[in-house]
């Protein structure tokens, strides 16, 4: 097992799971036993996970929240969406929510429409040209 060392450089006793260092003494003490804010620094930090930036996001202000949406994917936006629906909603981002919403399938049907339109467009424009079977020549 890893011993860690605790050093004490107070005046009074420290209690460390169930041992004691005396003032002025370090210690090896099971790892098992130390507390995480005795745990030397370079640990504790290792163990911190990296924050998400798009649910550090949700802290900001509506205002800006809202100046970030049109440049999060479509994955980051759901996330997004979906922390702030469990978090404290705010009306206000709801409603934007929505509004980007809006964009979002505007974007994608215009998008649609200018790849199917010149199919489309080439298509309907060759049926106009040909001539019904029963139409007089």
């Amino acid at each position: 097992m890893m011993e860690i060392p605790i050093h004490n450089p107070g005046k009074n006793p420290l209690p460390v799971g169930n041992l004691t260092v005396f003032p002025g003494e370090t210690r090896l003490i099971e790892e098992r036993l130390v507390p995480p804010h005795l745990r030397p620094q370079q640990e504790a930090e290792s163990v911190l996970l990296p924050e998400d930036p798009v649910l550090a996001l949700l802290e900001r202000t509506v205002p800006e929240i809202v100046a970030h949406l049109p440049a999060l994917s479509d994955e980051d936006y759901e996330g997004l969406k979906e922390a702030e629906r469990n978090g404290n909603t705010r009306v206000t981002l709801v409603k934007a929510f929505s509004e980007e919403d809006l964009r979002r399938a505007n974007a994608e049907f215009e998008s649609a429409q200018a790849t199917a339109g010149g199919d489309a467009d080439s298509a309907s424009d060759s049926a106009a040209n040909e001539q019904h079977p029963n139409q007089a020549e």
